[in-house]
């Protein structure tokens, strides 16, 4: 493979000095595609499941479309095991079924009455996960970082295990067994975070996370409720609340994934959390991309509360972004036609 990065110890810097709010220019991500392409192999998807799975097929995968792309300024390329956006509802049996582009999750509960969470039930995926990093984490030889996937938590991992709907009848028909449940997923989230940071880890103990390419020193995860969409303030401060900041208590370097404008009225209650570092904000679907300026008050907010911001948006955003927000506490992500387009447009902000 070819070198894909050259600034691994300048990124990692920038990324404390962030991580810590002392970085007074932002993190700038940008990817673009490579000069030299290589020639892209057929992919089969007669069983979409081996586009996820199949070892070490889905490894070589990610090299071959690394190869196809630059990794700019603070970019990290990195490998994680796909199981989809929930891990450790899969690790605790919910069933998953892929198709050529995502995995979805089939309920694995009807009931909660007496439902017992472990991780056993889902052994082979856990299993899985943790092979797929040590066999890329060998084939990386320090070209790329193996990262931590997606393992997601909390309420929206119990809606992966009995379903949405019915999560949303139970927090209302059996309010004490969605506390009982929550209890257990923190410790069991944080046995599944800890098995992969074991092995994602370098020997400074700095880790990468899949979810918005974030690297740290220490244990670095995003966390997120996207079922927040459907609860009252006092539905999330009951439900959710006390136990995502529980959870925060194991990580040390974290990001907050705030999904869809129904979200938004947990956000005060959200940056009252000291262990969050930073909000990442999605707008969803149909509405204007993360770097319209419609959405400034929402930055500019969570800045003015201490926090970083993670924007996600396309090039052509990104400037008029950078210049309201570009002093300080800000991570882009972004993307670009080429790495000369890229230069031109951040040569000002690096």
């Amino acid at each position: 493979m070819r070198t894909l990065k050259t600034n691994w110890h300048e990124t990692r810097d920038r990324f404390d000095f962030w991580w810590k709010h002392d970085l007074k220019k932002p993190l700038i991500q940008c990817v673009c595609p490579s000069r030299k392409k290589g020639e892209k192999q057929p992919v089969n998807i007669q069983n979409p499941a081996e586009l996820f799975t199949k070892l070490p097929d889905s490894i070589v995968r990610f090299e071959n479309n690394a190869q196809d792309t630059c990794y700019l300024f603070d970019s990290v390329p990195h490998y994680y095991p796909n199981l989809g956006p929930g891990s450790l509802g899969v690790f605790l049996g919910a069933k998953p079924h892929f198709t050529p582009e995502t995995v979805w999750y089939e309920p694995c509960f009807r009931e909660l009455d007496g439902v017992s969470l472990s991780l056993e039930k889902g052994r082979q995926w856990l299993d899985f996960s943790l092979n797929a990093l040590r066999q890329a984490k060998s084939r990386s030889k320090g070209l790329y970082l193996t990262a931590i996937p997606d393992l997601i938590e909390g309420l929206d991992t119990l809606a992966a295990l009995i379903g949405t709907q019915e999560l949303m009848y139970a927090l209302v028909d059996c309010p004490e067994e969605i506390h009982r449940l929550q209890r257990e997923l923190i410790s069991l989230y944080q046995q599944a975070y800890d098995m992969h940071w074991q092995i994602v880890k370098d020997d400074e103990d700095y880790s990468a996370y899949c979810a918005f390419a974030i690297w740290g020193k220490g244990k670095t995860a995003k966390v997120q409720c996207d079922v927040s969409a459907m609860l009252s303030p006092q539905m999330f401060e009951e439900f959710e609340l006390p136990y995502l900041k529980k959870q925060c208590e194991g990580l040390d370097n974290i990001i907050y994934h705030l999904d869809g404008v129904d979200a938004i009225r947990h956000l005060d209650a959200i940056l009252k959390i000291d262990r969050i570092s930073c909000i990442q904000w999605t707008p969803g679907d149909g509405k204007p991309d993360g770097g319209d300026e419609c959405w400034d008050f929402l930055y500019r907010k969570i800045l003015e509360n201490g926090k970083n911001i993670y924007g996600y948006m396309p090039a052509e955003n990104s400037v008029r972004f950078l210049k309201k927000f570009g002093t300080e506490g800000v991570l882009l992500s972004t993307w670009a036609a080429d790495e000369q387009q890229a230069l031109e447009l951040f040569r000002n902000y690096l």
